[in-house]
């Protein structure tokens, strides 16, 4: 059976308490243009609410992105999301992952042992 559906996964970004919200959209923008590269489905900057003040309706949630990937790319993407947390200072990646009805959170750095998230990633891929 082939899998042509793709899965969602919705990011976001943050970089420590001090960070400002002009360095969380520098590297959510950051990490947007390498997940392009990385060969995904599709990888986006969503539109949110514009802050207070602002002119455009058009504003960007700071730290959110979208991105639409084939199942089994899944488990080398979170792999890749690991590896960019641990490339920065108090960096935090939270990503939620639907496909169909099957939603899974996972958060890195996470507190869980690398060997456990590694195995829920491996088992939502296959599920879905």
């Amino acid at each position: 059976m082939t899998q042509d559906f793709t899965a969602n996964l919705d990011v976001r970004v943050e970089a420590g308490a001090d960070a400002l919200p002009e360095d969380i959209d520098r590297i959510t923008r950051q990490l947007c243009s390498e997940i392009r590269e990385f060969g995904v489905e599709s990888v986006s900057l969503p539109a949110g609410a514009a802050p207070a003040g602002a002119k455009s309706a058009d504003a960007l949630t700071i730290g959110a992105l979208t991105i639409c990937v084939l199942p089994p790319m899944i488990p080398k993407l979170m792999e890749y999301l690991e590896s960019w947390v641990g490339r920065g200072r108090d960096r935090t990646v939270k990503v939620k992952l639907q496909a169909g009805d099957r939603m899974i959170d996972v958060e890195y750095p996470s507190n869980a042992p690398d060997p456990i998230v590694e195995d829920l990633i491996q088992r939502m891929s296959k599920a879905i």
